[in-house]
């Protein structure tokens, strides 16, 4: 934090002070070290802002505006019927007229 405070002061319920003041105290107990009202406080409205702002903050910065026509979706032809044949799995994609395939034969008795 920077070197300039301000002060905020509030009135809270006794029921909340004392549950407060009991949590604390656990605190204390548990880490050895004395966690002050003030730490606390500070702690939680710091953990509150942090949460607030990541979810109003939007994922990454909105586009620039730009006087530019979006470009025309272009799509690839179609690779089936525009691809030789053999070129996309090795194999031909169309029966040649005139012949069959030995690979494909069944075997006869």
């Amino acid at each position: 934090m920077s070197g300039n405070t301000r002060t905020m002061a509030f009135q809270i319920p006794e029921e909340l002070f004392q549950r407060i003041k009991a949590h604390l105290e656990r605190k204390t107990q548990r880490t050895g070290r004395k966690l002050t009202q003030r730490e606390f406080v500070l702690n939680l409205i710091e953990e509150a802002l942090i949460g607030v702002e990541a979810k109003s903050a939007p994922p990454f910065p909105p586009p620039a505006k730009t006087a530019v026509a979006p470009l025309p979706l272009l799509l690839p032809p179609d690779p089936l019927r525009w691809a030789p044949v053999g070129t996309l799995t090795g194999w031909p994609l169309r029966k040649p007229s005139g012949s069959t395939s030995g690979k494909c034969r069944q075997k006869r008795d």
